[in-house]
């Protein structure tokens, strides 16, 4: 799927999707994604971060 400037609609001045990850078992929020684009990168100027909690990292 590609990814292109218009699918993310600027929020507060910035393209990027952010999303929750939230652990399916229980509800809880685990964490969180965003995916947008860099100005300031070459194309492709995609960017991916993530983080977990302390508490479900290095789980496998």
């Amino acid at each position: 799927m590609a990814f292109y400037k218009g699918a993310v609609p600027p929020i507060g001045g910035q393209n990027y999707l952010k999303l929750g990850i939230i652990l399916k078992e229980t509800g809880e929020f685990i964490g969180f994604c965003n995916i947008g684009i860099n100005e300031k990168l070459n194309e492709p100027n995609r960017v991916i971060g993530y983080a977990f909690s302390k508490h479900y990292r290095n789980c496998g």
